[in-house]
């Protein structure tokens, strides 16, 4: 009898020290699964950067040295940039951008960035210090997801005139997902844009030939100065200012000057203006 007793007092003991210990066992909270909310610093600012704060209504101007928590927005006039550094990466946000920092927390076995991009351009470049953790690093626009595999991203752009575009650096890779879930991978020095376009395609219509080489024909130069009219013409587009088409034909009838059908000829394909005439000359006579 005394024995059955002792063995029940050990049961009852093993099942309180289970129900003691469960909190720390089971629990989100434990150090096997806990995470650490990490904050972004600004390391520099140039121009009109602010800054708004998750738990404020207000904008107020942006300082090198300012923490970041979760939740702050950031935005840049004309002009401006700031440097954001993260736990593993830092990122360049140019002029005319905003910006959502919605998460930065490290784990047991990664470091994870989360960046909403609404509009503008960022730059990035991921360099983990720790190689034991997974960078997973991510920006986010209205219409792409860019998901990092390698160490850097030359471009995210958000709200330009042909949509949403990342564009990779010299190394690495990235993952550019759309709403529809559908993925390709944009390899270095690669480039791909909402509608996850290959790079070959996109590179094909944005050839753009800025300068032509010396000793070019009329036709190469009429070339070079009808693309740069359109490319000069949807980068104003871009921050809603007109710009003169004109303008653009008459510098590059001056960068050539031995060419002088060049502005004639480009404003006639361009339609901007017919051809002009031939000058007529006239002759006078003399009485004597």
């Amino acid at each position: 009898m005394k024995g059955l007793e002792g063995l029940l007092s050990l049961r009852f003991i093993t099942v309180l020290g289970l129900l003691l210990l469960s909190p720390l066992l089971f629990s989100p909270s434990s150090v096997f699964s806990q995470a650490v909310v990490l904050e972004a610093l600004i390391k520099g600012v140039t121009g009109d950067v602010e800054v708004r704060f998750p738990d404020k209504m207000d904008w107020e101007p942006a300082k090198a040295g300012m923490k970041l928590p979760e939740g702050t927005d950031i935005r840049t006039g004309p002009f401006s940039s700031a440097d954001l550094a993260f736990e593993d990466s830092t990122a360049v946000l140019e002029s005319f951008s905003r910006l959502t920092l919605n998460k930065h927390f490290r784990t047991q076995t990664a470091i994870v960035t989360r960046l909403n991009l609404k509009v503008g351009n960022v730059i990035s470049n991921v360099k983990g210090k720790d190689p034991s953790l997974v960078d997973d690093y991510k920006v986010s626009t209205p219409t792409l997801v860019c998901s990092v595999r390698g160490t850097e991203i030359k471009s995210v752009r958000a709200g330009a005139l042909y949509g949403d575009k990342v564009e990779m650096g010299r190394e690495g890779r990235t993952a550019a997902t759309d709403p529809l879930g559908r993925e390709i991978i944009v390899a270095p020095k690669e480039v791909t844009d909402s509608d996850l376009t290959p790079s070959a395609v996109i590179v094909k219509k944005e050839a753009v030939v800025i300068d032509p080489p010396a000793g070019s024909t009329d036709k190469e130069l009429e070339v070079a100065a009808k693309v740069s009219v359109t490319k000069a013409n949807a980068q104003s587009a871009d921050l809603g200012i007109s710009k003169d088409p004109l303008g653009e034909v008459k510098a590059r009838k001056e960068e050539a000057p031995t060419s002088p059908t060049l502005a004639s000829s480009a404003k006639t394909s361009l339609g901007l203006t017919t051809a002009e005439p031939a000058p007529t000359t006239s002759t006078t006579s003399s009485t004597t």
